[in-house]
């Protein structure tokens, strides 16, 4: 198995197994992969006990922003419970159905084949997980690019 495909795989057991304490770090967008004039971006943050979790992607002023992937992790909570995560720049929202199992956490993976572009330019794309009650620990990251001609 080469290197990246096993740590893909160890990182993703990682999260079902319930162990997101170990949680996924910054994931590496290959430079060559983005649209010319593009710049990476990549934010993350972590909460406690089922608190809200946030990052956005920084705005880059003249530029859309391109979100091409978003990673929430949870710990095991007590008892299963579910909450939503959304990822949003104001004018549009996506929301998705987040359930943390005791005994193994929480794992959500969106990778969209097509970037979600901001509506317009130094507009923000934000990662929302809302507050669970009676949540574990959760963490998330967003990623993307900026780019003054779009997506």
């Amino acid at each position: 198995m080469k290197p990246k495909a096993l740590l893909f795989f160890v990182a993703a057991w990682l999260g079902l197994a319930g162990v997101a304490s170990a949680q996924l770090k910054t994931t590496v967008v290959k430079a060559q992969s983005l649209p010319a004039s593009s710049t990476q971006q990549l934010a993350s943050a972590s909460a406690n006990s089922g608190a809200q979790v946030q990052a956005a992607l920084p705005v880059v002023s003249g530029s859309y922003e391109c979100v091409n992937h978003v990673v929430i992790t949870a710990a095991s909570p007590t008892a299963t419970v579910a909450g939503t995560a959304t990822i949003s720049d104001g004018t549009w929202t996506k929301t998705y159905q987040f359930v943390e199992n005791a005994g193994l956490g929480g794992i959500l993976v969106l990778n969209f084949p097509q970037p979600v572009a901001s509506s317009a330019t130094g507009t923000a794309i934000t990662a929302t997980l809302n507050a669970i009650a009676s949540g574990a620990n959760a963490s998330l990251e967003i990623g993307g690019y900026s780019n003054p001609n779009g997506c």
